[in-house]
């Protein structure tokens, strides 16, 4: 039997890079994208075992690019994780309306760009082909000062399960994960104030590692996962 065959975009990224530990564990194949030239080179010299493919996620040519990239490395894909995001905080009526097209440029159009060209190789799959969205648990708990970024995350989540239906015939699964405060350069970048308010309002009274939210991910691109479609779980300590 073959290894199953999965793309992690925002490969580098905290809960990127978690995902690709532990699917390299579980005895994946990894296809994975970085925005920095230099970063794929220098994996592809050294002789990585992820096979790193550059993107723009703003430039739709780049990911019609990727796409094209990847059918060469295989005919098929078993699971996508789309990681990454651009984090933005600050009052709505602050946020100028270009800042707002760019948060969902990263965060919304490129993500549904990439799953347009790409749910062509899913559907190849012989095994329970499945899409996961990285969101955000501030969709569920809105906040002043997040608009901009879970706007662009709940928008994800809402196609997530629009697709779920309408590409349910080629059994192609897709769920998204909803992390609370997770151990990340967007975690280290909030304030303080906003930190301590958030584990306050966490049963767990912690900050959850990113090893934590991949094993979710990994179950949810596994066939052990056939049966769950069109969710939003959250991993996020028990945010109240």
């Amino acid at each position: 039997m073959s290894s199953p065959k999965v793309l992690v975009t925002g490969g580098r990224s905290a809960i990127g890079a978690a995902v690709i530990d532990q699917a390299l564990n579980e005895g994946s194949s990894i296809f994975a994208t970085s925005s920095n030239c230099e970063h794929v080179e220098s994996s592809q010299e050294s002789g990585s075992s992820v096979d790193w493919l550059h993107w723009n996620p703003s430039d739709l040519s780049s990911i019609k690019n990727l796409v094209r990239d990847l059918g060469e490395r295989t005919k098929e894909l078993d699971g996508v994780v789309i990681c990454g995001a651009l984090p933005y905080g600050g009052l709505l009526t602050q946020t100028s309306i270009s800042a707002l097209r760019e948060v969902f440029e990263y965060n919304f159009f490129s993500q549904i760009a990439l799953i347009q060209e790409v749910w062509k190789l899913l559907r190849k799959s012989s095994t329970s082909p499945s899409v996961v969205f990285v969101s955000s648990t501030v969709t569920a708990h809105p906040m002043p000062g997040y608009g901009a970024y879970g706007s662009s995350k709940i928008a994800v989540e809402y196609c997530a399960q629009v697709l779920s239906q309408e590409l349910k015939h080629f059994g192609i699964r897709f769920n998204s994960v909803l992390p609370g405060l997770t151990e990340s350069p967007m975690m280290r970048s909030m304030d303080e104030k906003s930190r301590i308010t958030f584990l306050q309002r966490t049963n767990s009274q912690r900050v959850a590692t990113p090893s934590e939210i991949a094993k979710l991910i990994c179950f949810l691109i596994s066939p052990q996962s056939s049966y769950i479609s069109g969710q939003s779980i959250h991993v996020d300590g028990g945010y109240f």
